[in-house]
C-alpha cells in the first residue's frame, strides 16, 4: 500500500506526529511505501507572514509568534522543540528544505525519511538554520545518502510538483496519509470526529481506518 504524506521539515505539528509515524513504520514493517509530499510551508518568513490558523503574524514580529507557537505545539505532543532558532538562527523559508526532501527520495522512501528526520531533528532540536544549500547538503551526509545522488537532484531545474500547488491540510494540524482503499489518519483529530466532519479533505466512507492519534 502506497502512504502519501504531507508534511513539511519545519511543521511543528509534523514533528509531533513523527512518533506516530514511527509506530506506523514499525506495525506495518515492509507493508508500505511512503511518498513524502512536501507542503512548502514558507516561502518566506518575516513580516508579511501570516498563519492565521496558529496566531502567527498577527503582532509586529512573526519570529515572536513562531516561537509561540512552536512552545504550544510541543506542550500538546510532548515533543522537544527549542524555539530559540527563531531569535538565535531564524530559517528564511521551508522551501529549500522541502526540495532537499524530495532530492533525498530519488533514493528511496527510507532514504527520504532518514533525510526529513535528520533535517527535523536539526531546525527543532539544534537550532541549525537549515534553509541553504551548503547546510542542506551536509545533513545528506549526516542521513547516510549518496552526496553525489543528491546533489544532482536538489540542483535539477524542476519544481517537485508538491510545492507547486496546496496540498489537502489535515485539519491544519499533524499530517494525514491516504491510499485508495484504506486510509491511515494519524491526525489530530479522534476518527469519529472526522467522521462527523462536513469538511474533512479526506473521505472516510468505504474506507479501512487505522487510528494512530495520540489524543493531543
Amino acid at each position: 500500500m502506497q502512504v502519501r504524506w504531507f508534511t513539511d521539515p519545519a511543521c511543528s505539528w509534523s514533528w509531533g506526529a513523527e512518533p506516530l509515524l514511527r509506530r506506523l513504520l514499525w506495525e506495518f514493517d515492509g507493508e508500505l511505501d511512503f511518498v513524502w509530499a512536501m507542503g512548502g510551508l514558507a516561502r518566506r518568513y518575516g513580516s508579511s507572514y501570516r498563519d492565521e490558523e496558529g496566531a502567527i503574524g498577527s503582532g509586529s514580529d512573526c519570529f515572536a509568534d513562531l516561537m509561540s507557537h512552536w512552545l504550544n505545539v510541543a506542550g500538546h505532543t510532548g515533543m522537544p522543540c527549542d524555539p530559540r532558532l527563531w531569535t538565535a538562527n531564524p530559517i528564511d523559508s521551508t522551501f529549500l528544505a522541502c526540495i532537499a526532501v524530495e532530492a533525498a527520495s530519488e533514493q528511496g522512501w527510507e532514504a527520504g525519511y532518514r533525510y526529513l528526520r535528520r533535517v527535523r531533528e536539526g531546525l527543532f532540536c539544534e537550532r541549525l538554520k537549515l534553509d541553504n544549500r551548503k547546510a542542506l547538503v551536509a545533513e545528506a551526509e549526516a542521513a547516510n545518502l549518496d552526496r553525489v545522488r543528491f546533489e544532482a537532484a536538489f540542483d535539477a531545474p524542476v519544481l517537485p510538483q508538491h510545492l507547486t500547488r496546496s496540498p489537502p491540510k489535515a485539519n491544519g494540524r499533524a499530517p494525514f496519509a491516504g491510499a485508495d482503499n484504506d486510509a491511515i489518519l494519524p491526525g489530530r483529530k479522534r476518527i469519529a470526529e472526522r467522521a462527523s466532519a462536513a469538511d474533512d479533505p479526506l473521505p472516510l466512507k468505504g474506507l479501512r481506518v487505522i487510528d494512530l492519534t495520540m489524543g493531543w
